[in-house]
């Protein structure tokens, strides 16, 4: 049985605007795009975790089964939406061997879906707080740049047809100006490290329609807008 906190989100259906605003840049394959149709979120399991115990190894290795992925596919859906928070990751990295540790959470979770016949978003999906110091602090976002980085590279060979990199679920940044800039700095860190994978946008503020509409293109032919 599939847990309540699994909610089916209609992927990828983009603004007609906002399509033909960046229809002349992408060069995403049509047949890599066929992997992320009908996609399903993720939840509570590498984000927004809100037991007091935290991000656990049993935590982990128990929230999501190869059952439940399992059922996901035979539901029809094509990919998922994996929730990953940066805030325990980064704070893995500051003790020895954290960051191996938990990269060998996460990709065991990859490769459990990838082995069902699935796609992978990897949503980068912070609290308020972490998009917050986006908002204003210059260095913070410098770290989360060096942050993707660091994730694009280790999952740069992995494969580009069925991994996908969102950039920020849900930014909530009122001066869309700063965003764009933002995300084009995030973007661009993304593209050193893992040339071939298709990174996927979002508008400033929470990406709702305005936003989408009228966002600047990323100059980056590989790229997909969130809606």
């Amino acid at each position: 049985m599939i847990r309540k906190w699994i909610a089916v989100l209609p992927f990828l259906a983009f603004l007609p605007l906002a399509l033909a605003q960046t229809a002349a840049l992408s060069s995403v394959p049509a047949a890599r795009l066929a992997h992320i149709r009908h996609g399903i979120n993720l939840s509570e399991w590498f984000a927004q975790v809100y037991d007091p115990k935290g991000y656990t190894k049993e935590h982990f290795q128990n929230w999501t089964t190869s059952a439940d992925i399992a059922l996901i596919k035979s539901a029809g859906f094509d990919h998922v939406r994996l929730s990953v928070n940066p805030q325990p990751m980064m704070d893995a990295g500051r003790r020895r061997g954290g960051s191996e540790e938990y990269f060998g959470y996460l990709d065991a979770a990859v490769k459990m879906i990838l082995d069902a016949g699935l796609a992978v978003e990897l949503d980068i999906h912070p609290d308020s707080d972490f998009k917050t110091h986006l908002a204003k602090e210059d260095d913070f976002v410098e770290h989360f740049a060096d942050f993707w980085s660091m994730v694009a590279q280790h999952y740069s060979s992995w494969d580009p047809d069925r991994v996908f990199f969102e950039i920020l679920n849900e930014p909530e940044m009122r001066d869309a100006y700063r965003w764009y800039g933002v995300e084009a700095k995030l973007a661009a860190a993304i593209r050193r490290a893992a040339p071939t994978h298709t990174i996927i946008a979002s508008g400033a503020r929470w990406d709702d329609d305005d936003d989408m509409v009228f966002l600047e293109p990323l100059p980056d032919p590989n790229v997909r807008l969130r809606r």
